[in-house]
């Protein structure tokens, strides 16, 4: 059903194409389109007028004809669909005097049949072969497409010749200042508008012409009106053909960009057939936008002088970074398709099997043109950094917000691509080592757990050609280490020198990862290509893509349901066997079976890649997989993906909360923690933060909390049920300034030197004996004991900078916080309330909370980081 009033009159005109004489009283016989055809020439004077009014509505359907040749693909040409249906149902049996069909469907079947009389003004009998195939849009299809799709083509084609009807109306209108019979009222005080505007924007060339033609006049005496209408003339004809190639390719541009979007929008319906689609369509979009960009680019520098124009100023204003970043989005995608379309079609042959050599092969193969679509990616990045999103129209607007989560995914995707090679060992960098640091949570330390095991593997085109795991105790000699260790791990545990399994003091993964590898290195001699850190939740993931495991040795199959008690209950050996028994020494052999099952596992063919590439992705979203690689593109990618979980504020506020087990146990398994942060904003100036962190340690037994190493222990569950020792650290920005806390004394009973530790906060920034210096962030920590059974509140007060609120539109203030998970833990509880000035109006806020009165309320979990921008407006 057609809506547009002009487009429901213009389908009962063309209704009559059989009958023209009863169109001769029809309003429109009178409008400025006719009058002009009818001037020209191409409405002859001796038609009646109705006849005249389809011939004029012909000329006028012709220059909607799409500049290419239709697509060829599973899907018929959207465009050529809607010009066909309009050619054969109306304009072939006016002009033609073909047999106009009885439906749509009628008019489906003869689509091929008059392309060619408008395209090369011919009957189709009369054109070579070539010609016809070129432009044929149904082919060998005999089965039509649905009839919803025969009726979006049939109201779309007649909004179209709609538009561009009214748009030569209002054109006509403005340039002969006289109205339009077919225009309404409004309309035709656009086209008055209009041309003001025009006569405003001629009005400096004018006198700019009319300067320099008084110059010509006085020096060779010419005759000044003819100069003045030859210029002009000349002038407007130049502009008014430019004009006109720039709108009819940025329509064609528009048309592509919406097909293309569909695309995206619904990627889980790709498919072989539909995949194929794209390629003809990316290059037709390449072409358009190329052509566009080489006949505006010249003009691009007026848009700032058109910024007054109503609605679609501001994008005139912004034409060039706005061209700038369509052509380089699709520039990238038709190379990135092209480089990458062996591998696409590999991909959905359901047939073939892709190993990761071949898939790694293919990906080397494409480096060239995966080179130049970056290139065109960080020219698009460069052009929407100049763009003011709030300023553009509505319209403009929405298509930047939909583009804008697409853009860094183009590029991280690229640059992944781009370091594939190299990341897995292709052939032209040869074998990459790996370093890898199976860490416990249940013994939290900063990164996600005591490093329990120590790993090397290695990969080469693309494949595990070798790997090695050892406990992480082999990997140190006592007699070589000369590192100190960080001044809590020798003040609290008596650790004399800083060992592997120590490594990851620092929360800053990039950090850990330097030192991690410079002790491995020191007792080792060889060097590594990247770090990587997994903990016990991460595996447990990966087996949910996965699928069980069998491991021979525990005789049972592995899952994700089990695998934590059953890394539990394979540390566990004949209670009180001394140190030096066979329990010390074994105690981790499960870690080498299970890791060559898991290999295995990851070996299967009928293995889904895109299951498993989403299981990692969750597993490092939620930090149970962290990663620094040598590679510069991966690092890149790793850290706008914030995983080589480094920490790095962003704008406004910044917390993370970071526990340290110094207790020689596996107490946090049963330790549960909460996050309780609330900001007072009353005074913008001078906003206040307060923290409360809250530690329940669930264990049963002894509640005597006595500090020593459990070696002689075999039972993992007598190391869980144990008292909690913790370093307890917040991060903040470095302009915080703590005004206030509740630190604990903890009883030298309870502390292997014997020595009482005083209720201290350290100030780790500005700490003389081992600084933890990072960018923009200072660090406060204390030492706290939480006995079995019990609770431990600590409370931290804070003067935060004014920094943290940052003006918005319209004289809005905005407040962004983010809170970052500390790796290894599971879904921390976390609260955040935030107090709002007195009369504060129009809060609104990224994530779901409770708005009550000056109050704004957050209840949730600390699953992966947490970040929230809040921004209101004051009386």
């Amino acid at each position: 059903m057609v809506s547009n009033p002009i487009s429901i009159e213009i389908k009962s005109v063309l209704e009559q194409v059989n009958n023209p004489s009863c169109l001769d009283s029809h309003p429109w016989v009178g409008s400025l389109l006719v009058r002009q055809f009818v001037t020209e020439g191409s409405a002859s004077h001796g038609n009646n007028p109705g006849y005249q009014l389809l011939t004029a509505l012909g000329e006028l359907f012709r220059e909607t004809m799409p500049g290419t040749p239709p697509r060829k693909g599973v899907r018929p040409d959207t465009q050529w669909g809607r010009f066909g249906i309009l050619a054969a149902l109306y304009f072939a049996p006016f002009e033609h005097g073909t047999v106009r069909p009885i439906s749509l469907l009628d008019a489906w079947g003869r689509i091929d049949q008059v392309l060619p009389m408008f395209v090369f003004e011919e009957a189709d009998h009369q054109l070579p072969a070539k010609d016809l195939e070129r432009y044929r849009l149904i082919g060998d299809e005999y089965e039509a497409v649905p009839t919803s799709t025969l009726s979006d083509w049939h109201m779309r084609g007649l909004e179209h010749l709609a538009e561009v009807f009214i748009d030569r109306e209002r054109m006509l209108g403005a340039r002969l200042n006289e109205p339009s019979i077919v225009l309404s009222p409004s309309d035709t005080e656009d086209v008055d508008n209009e041309r003001r505007n025009i006569l405003q924007a001629l009005n400096p060339l004018s006198a700019y012409v009319k300067s320099r033609f008084q110059f010509f006049q006085t020096r060779f005496r010419l005759n000044q009106r003819l100069i003045w209408i030859a210029l002009l003339s000349g002038l407007l004809l130049f502009l008014g053909w430019k004009a006109w190639r720039v709108i009819a390719l940025a329509r064609a541009v528009q048309a592509d960009a919406q097909e293309l979007q569909a695309f995206v929008t619904n990627p889980g319906e790709l498919g072989p057939e539909t995949i194929a689609e794209v390629g003809p369509l990316l290059g037709q979009a390449r072409t358009n936008i190329e052509n566009l960009d080489k006949i505006a680019q010249p003009f691009l520098w007026t848009g700032h002088l058109l910024a007054w124009v109503p609605v679609y100023g501001p994008d005139l204003k912004s034409a060039k970074p706005l061209l700038d970043l369509a052509a380089g989005v699709i520039v990238a995608a038709d190379e990135t398709y092209s480089g990458l379309l062996p591998l696409i079609e590999k991909w959905s042959d359901e047939d073939t099997f892709l190993s990761p050599a071949g898939i790694l092969g293919m990906l080397e193969d494409a480096q060239p043109g995966l080179t130049e679509a970056y290139a065109a990616v960080e020219s698009a990045t460069s052009a929407r950094a100049m763009i003011n999103i709030d300023r553009l129209s509505p319209h403009t607007s929405q298509l930047m917000e939909k583009l804008d989560p697409f853009l860094p995914l183009l590029e991280n995707g690229l640059l992944a691509a781009k370091a594939a090679p190299r990341v897995l060992g292709g052939h032209e960098y040869g074998p990459q080592t790996y370093l890898v640091l199976l860490q416990n949570e249940d013994e939290l330390r900063a990164t996600g757990g005591f490093i329990t095991s120590v790993g090397v593997i290695t990969v080469e085109n693309a494949e595990v050609s070798s790997y090695s795991l050892v406990d992480s105790y082999d990997i140190d000699d006592p007699e070589k280490s000369a590192h100190t260790p960080p001044w809590q791990l020798y003040a609290y545990m008596r650790t004399g020198f800083w060992y592997i399994r120590d490594a990851n003091w620092s929360p800053d993964f990039p950090t850990t990862a330097e030192w991690a590898e410079r002790l491995y290195v020191y007792h080792k001699s060889h060097a590594v290509d990247g770090v990587i850190a997994i903990d016990q939740e991460a595996i447990r993931i990966l087996l949910e893509a996965l699928g069980p495991v069998d491991i021979e040795s525990s005789g049972q199959s592995i899952t994700a349901d089990n695998i934590i008690q059953y890394m539990r209950d394979a540390k566990s050996g004949i209670e009180n066997e001394s140190t030096s028994g066979s329990y010390v020494k074994h105690r981790k052999d499960f870690l080498q079976p299970l890791a060559r099952a898991l290999l295995e596992k990851l070996e299967d063919p009928t293995l889904s890649i895109a299951e498993l590439a989403k299981t990692v992705s969750r597993a490092l979203d939620e930090r149970h997989i962290l990663m620094q690689l040598d590679d510069p593109d991966a690092t890149s990618v790793l850290s706008s993906r914030s995983w080589d979980g480094a920490i790095k504020p962003d704008l406004g506020d910044f917390l993370m909360v970071v526990d340290s087990n110094l207790g020689f146990n596996k107490a946090n398994a049963v330790v549960e923690q909460t996050i309780q942060y609330e900001v007072d904003l009353t005074d913008l100036e001078n906003p206040m933060g307060t923290l409360s962190i809250t530690h329940t340690n669930s264990a049963l037994g002894d509640p005597n909390c006595n500090h020593r190493a459990y070696y002689h222990i075999s039972d993992y569950a007598e190391l869980i049920h144990r008292c909690y020792w913790d370093y307890l650290r917040v991060y903040t920005l470095e302009d915080v300034e703590l005004i206030g806390a509740t630190p604990h004394r903890v009883s030298g009973k309870w502390m292997l030197r014997r020595k009482t530790i005083p209720a201290q906060v350290d100030d780790l920034t500005n700490n003389y004996i081992m600084p933890e210096k990072i960018p923009g962030i200072r660090a406060f920590g204390t030492l706290l004991v939480v006995p079995n059974g019990r609770t431990l509140e600590t409370r931290f007060e804070f003067r935060l900078p004014s920094s943290i609120i940052s003006p918005g539109n319209e004289g809005k203030s905005i407040y962004r916080l983010t809170v970052q998970k500390q790796p290894g833990t599971d879904a921390l509880p976390v609260e955040i309330t935030i107090n709002l000035p007195n009369g504060v109006q129009d809060v609104d806020a990224n994530l779901e909370g409770i708005h009550y009165q000056n109050y704004w309320h957050f209840n949730g979990f600390l699953l992966q980081d947490v970040d929230i921008i809040l921004v209101f407006s004051l009386p």
